[in-house]
């Protein structure tokens, strides 16, 4: 599971767009290792790994991750239970 949740991770990451700043890539990069961590424990619920799933798919659709994306893509990551 860690390999594919990696694979997500650079999959976005690669299609940030260039405009995006580097503290949302940052905070996106923050809470995305915190979900892994909390995947590991079984700490992240399955509704809230749909929901993060749910936002990267519609995101990756046009091959490009703009601001407002990464940012409910973020935000939807930071809803997942951590502890």
């Amino acid at each position: 599971m860690e390999s594919l949740l990696g694979a997500t991770q650079t999959q976005v990451v690669s299609a940030i767009a260039p405009e995006v700043p580097a503290a949302d890539r940052e905070e996106f990069q923050r809470e995305y290792a915190a979900f892994v961590a909390a995947a590991k424990t079984g700490k992240a619920k399955p509704d809230g790994i749909a929901a993060v799933q749910k936002r990267i798919l519609e995101a990756l659709k046009d091959g490009t991750v703009k601001a407002d994306e990464l940012r409910a893509i973020t935000d939807a990551l930071r809803a997942i239970p951590k502890a």
